[in-house]
């Protein structure tokens, strides 16, 4: 929050995250930790005003997160990852595979599209309740 403050970027967070989950915490790190950083990162790039959008809820035995900052270009959803933006590949590129691989170990999805002049990114993670917290 303090980086988008940095930056002058509004945020729009609407978090009710599940109690008793058994996602470990370095994995929600891994996920949230790289695609916060992408959208501010992608947001600051691009100049373009909007708000960082982090959404997290739960439904039914999912966890769905969802991150999504301002962006223009081509409507749709990838097939598969979007490649990184930036010069040198084999140094960048590799927080959105963390993601996937963070969001494979709960046999969840992860999905990247552009929409409505956003760039939304949703990892939804199978999750089965842990007993005793």
């Amino acid at each position: 929050i303090e980086k988008m403050r940095e930056y002058g970027m509004d945020t729009d967070i609407n978090v009710e995250f599940p109690r008793n989950i058994d996602i470990e915490p370095h994995d929600l790190c891994t996920i949230l930790g790289n695609l916060i950083d992408n959208a501010i990162e992608a947001a600051e790039k691009s100049g373009i005003p909007g708000s960082i959008a982090i959404c997290i809820r739960k439904i039914n035995h999912f966890t769905i997160i969802q991150v999504s900052n301002p962006y223009t270009g081509n409507e749709g959803e990838y097939i598969g990852l979007p490649a990184t933006t930036k010069g040198d590949t084999k140094l960048h590129g590799w927080g959105l595979l963390s993601v996937a691989d963070a969001v494979k170990k709960y046999n969840g999805t992860l999905k990247c599209k552009n929409e409505n002049n956003r760039f939304i990114v949703t990892a939804m993670l199978f999750f089965e309740e842990a007993s005793g917290n």
